[in-house]
């Protein structure tokens, strides 16, 4: 899973294009992988909207 300056950044692109994003995480080797929603692994996010720039 992304780490928690990947997820804000993800966050700042999705408020500012109007939609949540799917999150894709494999395994280095290319191994299973496992599908999120952003909002799920950021739910207390915090970005452009909340200081009106968005």
């Amino acid at each position: 899973r992304p780490c928690g300056r990947c997820r804000q950044v993800l966050n700042e692109a999705a408020q500012l294009g109007g939609r949540d994003l799917a999150v894709y995480c494999a395994g280095a080797e290319g191994e299973a992988y496992e599908t999120h929603r952003l909002s799920d692994l950021l739910p207390h996010a915090f970005g452009p909207g909340d200081l009106g720039i968005g």
